[in-house]
């Protein structure tokens, strides 16, 4: 069974094939009359459907439960020193470009780790992790998108390599709170404020200017002002420093307002 042709077959302007070495897998003609010789011409070369040989297969039929918790592979570091990975899924280091120039236009690996069944849990971090459980490192300034598949498409969770924006695409996200927000942004600039809560108001003002603790990208923004007495007001100047409320009625003694800024 023929397992490697990639150092015997080449791409050439007249499609033809040049000499090489072609690697077959191991079988029970090995060191007997009937294994290959020097000089042995191949009268059948690899068919339409090549099969590759699986490197390990382990098939598991028990009968009864286990009550040590076996594992289908186990691998345990009992070393005084680290090891670099339990499981190394490599090839060659290219981008996403370069895929192109590969023989098949594929990557080495379609899927790294891949679970086709049900399982009670597809991955368990049952210890601390000392940098992160999950790490994207995104070396090539493309972002590496987790995806949910679902009856009307896919949602797709991304941040971008350059600025560090986590975008959600493809479905609404619904949180049953949130805390510590520092903007809230319609449109792709952040925002850099939220809100200021008991701002207070001089006794007679009948307008306040509002500073912001960071200032904004620019004055594309929307505020609600909310004063605690009577009054009706608007928002007569923005800019990306803070604004200028106007009320229709002057402030009384301990006067406050409250605002909320969203872009």
């Amino acid at each position: 069974m023929v397992y490697d042709i990639g150092d015997a077959w080449r791409d050439t302007e007249s499609g033809v094939s040049t000499g090489g070495v072609i690697r077959v897998a191991a079988n029970g003609d090995r060191n007997t009359r009937f294994d290959f010789a020097a000089g042995d011409p191949i009268e059948q070369a690899i068919g339409a459907d090549p099969a590759i040989p699986t490197p390990i297969r382990i098939r598991c039929f028990n009968g009864v439960p286990d009550t040590l918790e076996a594992s289908g592979v186990t691998m345990l570091n009992w070393g005084k020193v680290a090891m670099a990975s339990g499981l190394s899924i490599g090839g060659p280091e290219i981008s996403v470009e370069q895929v192109a120039n590969r023989k098949d236009r594929r990557p080495a690996w379609i899927t790294g780790i891949n679970i086709g069944t049900v399982t009670e849990n597809g991955i368990i971090f049952g210890a601390d992790v000392e940098n992160a459980a999950i790490s994207f490192e995104q070396p090539n300034m493309h972002a590496q998108p987790v995806k949910w598949r679902h009856a009307a498409g896919e949602t797709v969770l991304t941040v971008d390599p350059a600025t560090g924006d986590m975008a959600i695409e493809g479905g609404a996200l619904a949180v049953s709170a949130a805390k510590g927000l520092r903007g809230i942004s319609g449109s792709g600039v952040a925002a850099n404020n939220l809100r200021q809560l008991n701002v207070a108001v001089p006794a007679g003002a009948r307008r306040l200017d509002v500073k912001f603790e960071k200032p904004e990208p620019d004055a594309a923004y929307a505020v609600v002002v909310q004063p605690n007495w009577f009054a009706m007001d608007r928002v007569v100047k923005k800019t990306s420093a803070g604004f200028e409320v106007e009320f229709s009625e002057p402030a009384p003694k301990g006067a406050t307002v409250d605002w909320l800024l969203i872009r």
